[in-house]
C-alpha cells in the first residue's frame, strides 16, 4: 500500500512495484485521483494489479473505512507500507474526532 500515490514519488513507486508484479493499493485523498493512477498503470503495465482506496488521512472516520476496505482487499495481510503522504507549511489542526491519550 502506498499513501500519497496520486503524485510524483508515490505514483512512481506504485508503477515500479507494479512493474515487478506486486499487487499495489493506491491510497489517495479522492477516488478520482486514485482511479486515474490505477487506470494509467493498467495501460502502461498490462499485468498490473492495482486497487485504489480513497482516504483523507486527516479524517479519522475515513481512515477507519479505508482500513476496513483494505482488510477486505488483502484478506488482512499487508506486506509493505510506503508511507509517502505528507504536508508542509500548514497551520496546526486536529481532526474532529481526535482525543488526547491519557494512558496506555
Amino acid at each position: 500500500m502506498i499513501t500519497g500515490s496520486s503524485r510524483v514519488i508515490g505514483a512512481a513507486a506504485a508503477e515500479h512495484l507494479a512493474g515487478f508484479g506486486a499487487r499495489v493499493i493506491i491510497l489517495c485523498p479522492s477516488s478520482g485521483q486514485g482511479h486515474a493512477v490505477a487506470e494509467a498503470l493498467g495501460r502502461r503495465i498490462g499485468t498490473a494489479r492495482v486497487d485504489s482506496v480513497a482516504c483523507d488521512l486527516a479524517q479519522l472516520d475515513q481512515v477507519r473505512e479505508a482500513a476496513e476496505r483494505i482488510t477486505g482487499l488483502t484478506g488482512g495481510r499487508l506486506d509493505v507500507l510506503v508511507n509517502n503522504a505528507g504536508v508542509a507549511a500548514l497551520p496546526y489542526t486536529r481532526p474532529p474526532q481526535a482525543t488526547r491519550c491519557t494512558s496506555l
